[in-house]
């Protein structure tokens, strides 16, 4: 199943695609930060400018046009992935986001609108390619997945940054912010949870032999600290020759969506640090609080102030 919806959608995010959509996340996120520029300070990045600028592209992507319901979304989301939510909650939580999907998927079959939901998924419901059910969960998957993780990334990017005045400095500097946005992905590799995988054939990692049926656990964040990959690797540097990371996953689990991700990180970054030069944090690293009740890393706040 995986693989079949995967197929279907794998040329809908294509770099050269993804690349044209640049000047759409270039808008979302000049209005996000027009907005956050008009309020008080010190603000918090994330619910004012990380999360509306990832739901907002997500949303944009998919044709979901509400935006009362954009953070209602989120916070559903972040509801079912909390490890602290009680059986009930995460139900009732789930149930809402399968109804409002469902008369979504439903709304876009009465009436396909622009974007990847009414043109490409109800496409494959009306040829058959797709049941309704698998719409709706294939929508709120890519929901889900397209804009925590993004909002996630761009919270520890700056806090990365801020804690290296020098490669701040530098990343201000730069004209062409992909091996930046590379090399922060690796350094600050935001999923840490193990990926459990059973070994199909005996094979020899490092000095270690696994036996075919012998289970592991891959750790993604220790493998893009791996010095016999990424030279001095606890270092962060912006300048490092561009390597491939596993901070979006690998083969058949490859980030569906790694090409807007790069793109949203580059904009994103790139036009908060170019437009707010005195953007600076309003409290020591050491007072962030991260998130503990997820298997992402993230930041509940990020106060900042300019």
């Amino acid at each position: 199943m995986h693989r079949t919806q995967r197929a279907m959608l794998i040329g809908e995010f294509t770099p050269k695609k993804m690349e044209a959509r640049r000047p759409r996340v270039q808008q979302i996120v000049d209005d996000t930060l027009d907005a956050l520029l008009q309020g008080p300070r010190p603000v918090d990045l994330m619910s004012a400018f990380a999360l509306p600028v990832a739901v907002g592209v997500i949303c944009d992507v998919l044709g979901i046009d509400a935006e009362d319901d954009r953070r209602m979304l989120h916070d559903l989301c972040r509801t079912v992935a909390s490890h602290t939510t009680g059986a009930d909650e995460a139900a009732r939580s789930w149930h809402a986001l399968g109804t409002y999907f469902r008369d979504l998927v439903e709304a876009h079959l009465h009436e396909p609108r622009p974007g990847l939901l009414g043109q490409v998924v109800v496409a494959r419901v009306r040829s058959g390619e797709l049941s309704t059910q698998d719409a709706v969960a294939m929508t709120q998957l890519l929901f889900h997945a397209g804009h925590g993780t993004t909002a996630y990334m761009i919270g520890v990017a700056v806090v990365a940054l801020f804690s290296h005045p020098d490669q701040l400095a530098a990343f201000r500097a730069m004209d062409d912010l992909a091996p930046a946005v590379t090399e922060l992905l690796r350094y600050t590799t935001i999923a840490h949870n193990a990926t459990p995988r059973v070994a199909t054939e005996d094979i020899v990692i490092g000095t270690t032999l696994v036996r075919a049926g012998e289970g592991v656990l891959i750790q993604l964040d220790a493998a893009d600290r791996d010095p016999s990959a990424f030279p001095d690797p606890n270092r962060l540097d912006i300048h490092r020759t561009p390597s491939r990371n596993l901070a979006l996953g690998h083969g058949l689990h490859h980030c569906l969506g790694h090409a807007l991700a790069h793109i949203e990180q580059q904009v994103a970054l790139g036009t908060l640090l170019r437009r707010v030069p005195g953007l600076r944090l309003a409290v020591s690293v050491h007072e962030l609080p991260f998130k503990n009740n997820e298997n992402l890393i993230g930041l509940q706040r990020l106060p900042v102030t300019w």
